[in-house]
């Protein structure tokens, strides 16, 4: 029988997955107002806009289309980067070079740092004793340190990388949250100067050459 999953991984996964699903709804809102862009009278009209006589306008309305879609994929790119679900087993956390990996790794030793075998002072440590007493095991021997070093180490390693996990989707959120502050300032302002440039106002009618007053006799 498979040991029991630690309530604290449970809970963890849960809360990874209640950040996803909050992305999952940010890029539903996100995709549903370009649809919007594209489908609203301000597109069309810029096809009204006369190439030479309204050419400033035009380039007004074209580099504002592009600050307003480059708001929104300031929102778009870190809110998939929090749906995209990634196994990763705890030796690959443990030994990671990656940036992001390893700033949440050192964030996670002074946390756990006491749950480790004397002697062990990282993850990969950690990881490179339970290695040496499985393979003393296999080996043979019947030391009640190494059993209970491994049964401890299933625990630990599930917790540690658990927490990894939700560490590393919290980072992306929060990532999410400066893009939703600077993204939507740029979305407002691109799609505001372009439905101003891509509608000109209509041209005045120019004023008669003179006025003709006829009146009756009083």
């Amino acid at each position: 029988m498979s040991d029991p999953t630690p309530p604290v991984v449970t809970a963890m996964a849960a809360g990874s997955q209640s950040l996803r699903d909050t992305a999952k709804w940010l890029v539903g809102g996100v995709v549903a107002t370009a649809a919007a862009v594209f489908a609203g009278s301000s597109l069309t009209s810029l096809g009204a806009l006369d190439p030479t006589e309204d050419r400033q306008r035009m380039l007004l309305a074209l580099g504002a289309l592009l600050v307003g879609f480059a708001g929104l994929a300031i929102i778009l790119i870190p809110a998939l980067r929090i749906l995209v679900v990634e196994a990763r087993t705890f030796r690959e956390f443990a030994t990671s070079t990656d940036p992001e990996i390893s700033m949440v790794r050192n964030r996670l030793l002074s946390r756990y740092q006491k749950e480790f075998p004397a002697g062990a002072d990282s993850f990969d440590r950690y990881q490179q004793y339970v290695d040496e007493a499985q393979t003393r095991i296999k080996q043979g021997g019947k030391d009640k340190t190494d059993t209970d070093l491994i049964a401890k180490a299933t625990t630990d390693f599930a917790t540690f990388n658990a927490d990894a996990g939700f560490n590393v989707v919290r980072n992306r959120f929060t990532y999410l949250c400066y893009g939703l502050a600077i993204g939507t300032l740029l979305a407002i302002l691109g799609f505001g100067v372009f439905a101003w440039a891509a509608n000109p106002p209509p041209a005045k009618s120019p004023p008669p050459a003179f006025s003709l007053t006829i009146q009756g006799k009083q």
